[in-house]
Protein backbone atom coordinates (compact mmCIF):
# COMPACT_ATOMS: atom_id res chain seq x y z
CA UNK A 1 0.00 0.00 0.00
CA UNK A 2 2.94 2.34 0.45
CA UNK A 3 3.14 4.70 -2.49
CA UNK A 4 5.60 7.57 -2.99
CA UNK A 5 4.11 10.74 -1.55
CA UNK A 6 1.27 8.75 0.03
CA UNK A 7 2.46 8.49 3.63
CA UNK A 8 2.06 11.66 5.68
CA UNK A 9 4.64 12.74 8.24
CA UNK A 10 2.51 11.65 11.22
CA UNK A 11 2.63 7.99 10.13
CA UNK A 12 5.75 5.93 10.64
CA UNK A 13 6.03 2.80 8.51
CA UNK A 14 7.97 0.27 10.60
CA UNK A 15 8.33 -2.37 7.92
CA UNK A 16 6.93 -4.36 5.04
CA UNK A 17 6.36 -8.09 4.79
CA UNK A 18 6.06 -10.41 1.80
CA UNK A 19 3.88 -13.05 3.45
CA UNK A 20 1.90 -13.69 6.64
CA UNK A 21 4.82 -15.39 8.42
CA UNK A 22 7.05 -12.35 7.87
CA UNK A 23 4.18 -10.07 8.89
CA UNK A 24 3.62 -11.91 12.17
CA UNK A 25 7.34 -11.73 12.95
CA UNK A 26 7.45 -8.03 12.07
CA UNK A 27 4.47 -7.29 14.33
CA UNK A 28 6.00 -9.31 17.16
CA UNK A 29 9.23 -7.34 16.83
CA UNK A 30 7.87 -3.83 16.16
CA UNK A 31 4.45 -3.77 17.90
CA UNK A 32 2.81 -1.42 15.39
CA UNK A 33 -0.35 0.49 16.27
CA UNK A 34 -2.00 -0.36 12.95
CA UNK A 35 -1.31 -3.12 10.42
CA UNK A 36 -2.49 -3.02 6.80
CA UNK A 37 -2.47 -6.52 5.38
CA UNK A 38 -3.40 -8.14 2.11
CA UNK A 39 -6.42 -10.40 2.38
CA UNK A 40 -6.36 -12.11 -1.01
CA UNK A 41 -3.59 -14.64 -0.54
CA UNK A 42 -5.13 -17.66 1.12
CA UNK A 43 -2.37 -19.89 -0.18
CA UNK A 44 -0.07 -18.03 2.24
CA UNK A 45 -2.42 -18.49 5.18
CA UNK A 46 -3.42 -14.89 5.92
CA UNK A 47 -6.62 -15.89 7.71
CA UNK A 48 -4.64 -18.14 10.05
CA UNK A 49 -2.27 -15.25 10.77
CA UNK A 50 -4.94 -12.66 11.58
CA UNK A 51 -5.60 -13.90 15.13
CA UNK A 52 -1.84 -13.70 15.79
CA UNK A 53 -1.74 -10.11 14.55
CA UNK A 54 -4.83 -9.17 16.56
CA UNK A 55 -3.35 -10.84 19.67
CA UNK A 56 -0.25 -8.68 19.28
CA UNK A 57 -2.52 -5.72 20.16
CA UNK A 58 -2.29 -4.32 16.66
CA UNK A 59 -5.33 -2.83 14.99
CA UNK A 60 -5.51 -4.79 11.76
CA UNK A 61 -7.04 -3.52 8.53
CA UNK A 62 -7.49 -6.15 5.83
CA UNK A 63 -7.35 -5.03 2.22
CA UNK A 64 -9.32 -7.45 0.06
CA UNK A 65 -11.62 -7.40 -2.94
CA UNK A 66 -13.67 -10.46 -1.94
CA UNK A 67 -16.43 -9.37 0.46
CA UNK A 68 -18.15 -12.76 0.20
CA UNK A 69 -20.01 -13.75 3.35
CA UNK A 70 -17.61 -16.64 4.00
CA UNK A 71 -14.45 -14.53 3.65
CA UNK A 72 -15.83 -11.55 5.53
CA UNK A 73 -17.17 -13.66 8.39
CA UNK A 74 -13.85 -15.47 8.80
CA UNK A 75 -11.81 -12.29 8.73
CA UNK A 76 -14.09 -10.34 11.07
CA UNK A 77 -14.32 -13.27 13.48
CA UNK A 78 -10.54 -13.09 13.87
CA UNK A 79 -10.92 -9.68 15.48
CA UNK A 80 -9.70 -7.30 12.79
CA UNK A 81 -10.62 -3.63 13.03
CA UNK A 82 -11.14 -2.81 9.39
CA UNK A 83 -11.84 -3.98 5.84
CA UNK A 84 -11.05 -2.00 2.69
CA UNK A 85 -10.97 -2.80 -1.01
CA UNK A 86 -7.81 -2.53 -3.08
CA UNK A 87 -9.23 0.45 -4.92
CA UNK A 88 -9.52 2.49 -1.72
CA UNK A 89 -8.01 5.90 -2.31
CA UNK A 90 -5.25 7.44 -0.19
CA UNK A 91 -7.66 9.55 1.86
CA UNK A 92 -9.87 6.54 2.59
CA UNK A 93 -6.85 4.49 3.71
CA UNK A 94 -5.52 7.32 5.90
CA UNK A 95 -8.97 7.86 7.42
CA UNK A 96 -9.21 4.11 8.16
CA UNK A 97 -5.77 4.09 9.79
CA UNK A 98 -6.72 7.07 11.95
CA UNK A 99 -10.09 5.54 12.87
CA UNK A 100 -8.76 2.15 13.96
CA UNK A 101 -5.79 3.74 15.74
CA UNK A 102 -8.41 5.59 17.81
CA UNK A 103 -10.46 2.49 18.61
CA UNK A 104 -13.09 2.60 15.86
CA UNK A 105 -13.88 -0.05 13.25
CA UNK A 106 -14.00 0.53 9.50
CA UNK A 107 -15.84 -1.37 6.77
CA UNK A 108 -16.05 -0.24 3.18
CA UNK A 109 -19.55 -0.05 1.60
CA UNK A 110 -19.54 -3.51 -0.10
CA UNK A 111 -18.44 -5.17 3.16
CA UNK A 112 -21.06 -3.21 5.09
CA UNK A 113 -23.76 -4.38 2.66
CA UNK A 114 -22.62 -7.99 3.05
CA UNK A 115 -22.84 -7.73 6.85
CA UNK A 116 -26.28 -6.10 6.71
CA UNK A 117 -27.54 -8.79 4.29
CA UNK A 118 -26.19 -11.54 6.58
CA UNK A 119 -27.84 -9.95 9.59
CA UNK A 120 -31.19 -9.72 7.77
CA UNK A 121 -30.92 -13.37 6.70
CA UNK A 122 -30.17 -14.45 10.27
CA UNK A 123 -33.05 -12.35 11.61
CA UNK A 124 -35.45 -13.81 9.04
CA UNK A 125 -34.28 -17.36 9.83
CA UNK A 126 -34.59 -16.77 13.58
CA UNK A 127 -38.01 -15.12 13.26
CA UNK A 128 -39.35 -17.87 10.99
CA UNK A 129 -38.05 -20.72 13.15
CA UNK A 130 -39.02 -19.12 16.44
CA UNK A 131 -42.57 -18.47 15.23
CA UNK A 132 -42.86 -22.05 13.95
CA UNK A 133 -41.45 -23.54 17.15
CA UNK A 134 -43.77 -21.55 19.42
CA UNK A 135 -47.00 -21.98 17.42
CA UNK A 136 -49.66 -23.95 19.33
CA UNK A 137 -50.47 -27.42 18.05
Amino acid sequence: MARPGFIPANILVVGEANNPVELAALCDREHPDVVLTEGDYDECGVEGTLPILVASASNVIVICDDPSPQRLTGVLASGVSGWLRHDAGPIEVLDAIDAVANGAAVLDPPATKTIIDQWRNMLEFYTTHTATASAPR
